[in-house]
């Protein structure tokens, strides 16, 4: 009898389907090790800068300071700063709970018009890089010196000085705003007062929309132009069109304007909680209860934000997840 070879039977295919490279590292390690170096920058200012700091806030909270010409005395105080934040000072809660009132019409407000501009500058159109600049200009007219200046801006205090008081307006550097109100026969104090708070409005959500605009704009251009088309040969008017292919879409770019309108919305110079601590800190020379106070007021922020994530994961992401599968 011939003797039967033994053969080598083959290995049975890896469950993965892709074979990991002897010495090497899987795609997804690579893709990880990728983000950790894109953030690491990040990483290590906060952790040489922000926590030191963050460290050193909590522990002057606690503490009463004294600055001195030589070096900064700090002697412990127990929770004394926070039990006057709360308890003491007559306007932290009530100036608390008024810069939270108006964030969701804010927010909302905010987000629907720089969407609603997005989708006109993603039109094709002659001079779209010039609508486009001017929508991002009073993003940079509010940053440094020139958000300064613009807080002084002449006319704006002119029109309003006019509606509190019904006097005439003055002469302003860019125009005779006396002579232009006089044309359109704008006499009254309070029809006066009602097109000033409305330009205001105007005006301001146009200054909060340009970082969002932009960001609209790119998920927008991200959008293959095979969808519409799809759509458009599926018989999908305009209305349908958006709300079952532009708005899916753009829900994580909506997640990051939101967070983004949020952090904004809470850290702007102009907010009435921010005005407060700076007045308590440094024109009241209570540095302590300014950074109890300030603490506070981050505290809140970490949860509205950690709220809106939360909403988003739960009623968005998981929902649009249930629909695809």
């Amino acid at each position: 009898m011939k003797a039967v070879k033994n053969e080598k039977k083959p290995s049975a295919p890896s469950s993965s389907g892709t074979k990991k490279p002897s010495g090497g590292l899987s795609y997804y390690k690579k893709k990880e090790l990728q983000g950790w170096w894109f953030v690491s920058l990040f990483v290590i200012g906060l952790v040489i800068y922000y926590l030191p700091v963050l460290f050193n806030s909590i522990r002057f909270s606690f503490s009463d300071l004294d600055v001195g010409s030589r070096a900064l005395q700090v002697t412990f105080a127990g929770g004394k700063h926070y039990h006057y934040a709360f308890l003491e000072h007559p306007d932290f809660l009530k100036t608390l709970f008024s810069s939270m009132s108006g964030l969701l019409a804010e927010v909302l407000t905010v987000l629907i018009f720089s969407l609603f501009i997005a989708s006109i500058l993603n039109q094709r159109m002659h001079g779209r890089a010039f609508f486009r600049m001017i929508f991002f200009i009073p993003v940079v007219m509010t940053t440094g010196i020139v958000e300064k200046y613009e807080m002084g801006n002449l006319l704006m205090n002119q029109m309003t000085n006019m509606a509190e008081m019904g006097n005439t307006v003055a002469q302003s550097s860019l125009f005779d705003a006396r002579e232009f109100l006089l044309m359109l026969n704008i006499q009254d104090p309070t029809v006066v007062s009602a097109v000033s708070t409305l330009a205001d409005g105007i005006y301001g959500i146009v200054q909060k929309s340009g970082v969002q605009i932009v960001i609209f704009l790119a998920g927008l251009q991200s959008i293959s132009p095979s969808v519409y088309e799809v759509a458009k040969i599926e018989g999908a008017s305009g209305w349908e069109t958006f709300w079952k292919v532009t708005f899916p879409m753009m829900l994580p770019m909506i997640f990051v304007n939101t967070m983004y309108t949020i952090i904004d919305s809470f850290t702007r110079s102009s907010n009435p909680m921010v005005e407060l601590i700076q007045t308590i800190g440094f024109q009241n020379n209570n540095l302590s209860a300014a950074t109890a106070m300030s603490l506070v007021y981050s505290i809140v922020v970490l949860l509205f934000l950690g709220l809106t994530a939360w909403l988003f994961s739960v009623l968005v992401f998981r929902k649009e997840e249930r629909g695809r599968a």
